[in-house]
């Protein structure tokens, strides 16, 4: 991100949805600009964005909005590859290191950037279900659909949690509530 500064803003929002995250509504209502980057859209124009320059039925509505700059099966081919990377949990939680604020911690983001997507996973990292996770737990946090749950702890942990099985947002569901559960018993106070 640090290589292309602002210019994914000027193509997607920062704001959260109560739609699902693949929906194609929410990006006819935006007119092919996604509101936030979690989103499937939002991911894709971030890639397109970060190649350098330019799910299937979202890229050609967002090219025909003008919102890719790459041919649309070059950028869901990054895009796809990105979605298959393998990781274990220890190696997920150590990846949210960079987010924490540590002085310790890998320095592979500026702070501002950090402080960005700690921002967007407070808000929209849950998809449509990210106010009510907000409201439980209060710290940033991004569940994936493939049952990854990465929650920072701003100045403290990084913490990751694989199971699965999705709620109905698409959310890691036994992740969410062993969340709760660990957080608590870590001495956060969770509504």
């Amino acid at each position: 991100m640090g290589r292309v500064g602002d210019q994914p803003w000027e193509r997607v929002g920062k704001e959260p949805s109560d739609t699902p995250f693949d929906s194609v509504v929410l990006l006819e209502g935006e007119h092919g600009s996604p509101c936030y980057p979690f989103l499937n859209a939002g991911a894709l124009v971030t890639t397109d964005a970060l190649l350098a320059g330019r799910e299937p039925k979202l890229a050609p509505y967002l090219d025909s909005h003008g919102n890719l700059q790459n041919e649309p099966k070059f950028s869901l081919g990054t895009y796809f590859h990105q979605c298959a990377i393998e990781m274990s949990t220890e190696q997920l939680a150590r990846a949210g290191r960079s987010l924490e604020a540590l002085p310790w911690a890998p320095k592979v983001i500026s702070p501002l950037h950090a402080r960005r997507i700690n921002a967007l996973m407070m808000t929209c990292g849950h998809y449509d279900g990210s106010g009510e996770f907000a409201f439980q737990v209060g710290l940033p946090s991004k569940s994936g659909v493939d049952g990854g749950l990465l929650i920072i702890a701003p100045n403290i942990a990084s913490i990751a949690i694989w199971s699965l099985g999705l709620d109905s947002y698409g959310n890691s569901k036994a992740g969410r509530t062993t969340s709760y559960a660990r957080l608590r018993h870590a001495g956060f106070e969770i509504a």
